[in-house]
């Protein structure tokens, strides 16, 4: 054991390729050799287990948000490992924010103001004010007509390196234990298939080892089993993480498996009007104004905002064929649209679907 690992420090045998304490990489990627067992097909997926909330944002669902550029490490019909998957979760600053950082309060560089009635808060604040990232209380009064009594909690620059994005960061990443995969569904040139996968914390900071926090935080903490899901999908050799949602994969796989792309070698078929369409809107088939079938509310897609009776979120566009995927940049929420032709429009959110045409008001 001559050799140690350059991100944890721990010993590695000689030959390994990832890190068997925290999964990171040891050899470039170019180097890995492709898988040659064949993949493991589980007939039946594990139990999914316990949503995480506590502002983790619903759960690991989100990991799917990761998009077609995460590659795994394993050659086609290879599955990817648990080491080489760990690695790649890490490596997303979105999947660690939702995993291993805190949105319980508005974390930030100011301080926590917390009524003097409120023991549960109270509480919590002194636990991080033991651990030196806050420090201890200084009792303030508001002002005016109707004055109260506040205890002001100050972040310490150990804090604020662990303040990010307004939530507090707890863990370097995740280690995934065990990845189970379901059964892997063609369409077309694509190959799908979801994984339901156990973990647990890569080397969470020690205050979150203390009793009285997994009852103060027992949807993050509380858990005996740790368990996310996600879909994998493979174009070519290479398995990706897929931006479709899991819970929407058998959804999407039939509405494609029904509406195969068309192709015309005399460019006059649905494929062109398609392309015809895409080049008229600047590539983007969604821009402009979609009014529900069934609500009659209308939704507005412009060039980098969706604009809704609700209000307005930031997304990014990608557009596959008559696909386009929408990714909240905000809270890295997932959409797929399918454009049926110029006025007709599909939505998939969450599992459920929703029929637009396109509006003229």
């Amino acid at each position: 054991m001559s050799k140690f690992c350059k991100k944890c420090g721990a010993g590695l045998e000689e030959g390994t390729l990832f890190c068997e304490s925290c999964g990171a990489p040891v050899l470039a990627v170019a180097k890995v050799e492709p898988a040659t067992k064949p993949v493991e097909i589980a007939n039946k997926p594990s139990a999914s287990g316990k949503k995480l909330l506590l502002g983790i944002g619903g759960g690991l669902i989100g990991l799917v948000l990761l998009g077609a550029g995460a590659w795994f490490l394993t050659g086609a019909p290879g599955k990817p490992s648990e080491a080489s998957l760990s690695a790649l979760l890490n490596a997303d600053n979105g999947f660690k924010s939702r995993t291993v950082c805190l949105g319980n309060f508005q974390y930030d560089h100011n301080a926590a103001n917390i009524n003097a009635n409120d023991q549960t808060s109270q509480q919590w604040f002194g636990i991080l004010a033991n651990a030196g990232l806050y420090s201890a209380p200084q009792i303030v009064t508001t002002g005016g007509w109707f004055s109260q009594e506040l205890f002001q909690y100050k972040p310490t620059d150990k804090g604020k390196l662990a303040i990010k994005n307004g939530k507090l960061c707890f863990a370097q990443g995740v280690v995934l234990d065990k990845v189970t995969y379901g059964e892997v569904q063609q369409v077309q040139n694509k190959s799908y298939a979801t994984a339901e996968y156990t973990y647990h914390f890569l080397n969470a900071d020690e205050w979150t080892k203390r009793p009285e926090i997994k009852t103060l935080a027992a949807d993050v903490f509380g858990l005996e089993t740790m368990t996310g899901k996600l879909v994998v999908e493979r174009a070519d050799k290479e398995w990706t993480v897929s931006a479709i949602p899991a819970d929407s994969l058998s959804i999407i796989v039939a509405a494609r498996q029904a509406q195969p792309v068309q192709r015309d070698s005399t460019s006059t078929g649905f494929l062109a009007g398609l392309t015809n369409l895409f080049s008229g809107l600047g590539g983007n088939p969604l821009i402009g104004k979609w009014r529900n079938s069934i609500s009659g509310e209308i939704v507005e897609f412009t060039s980098g905002e969706v604009i809704a009776r609700v209000g307005r979120a930031s997304i990014n566009y990608e557009v596959k064929g008559n696909q386009v995927h929408l990714t909240n940049t905000d809270t890295q929420g997932v959409s797929l649209c399918t454009v049926a032709d110029k006025d007709h429009m599909t939505m998939v959110e969450a599992g459920r679907v929703y029929q637009f045409i396109r509006s003229n008001n």
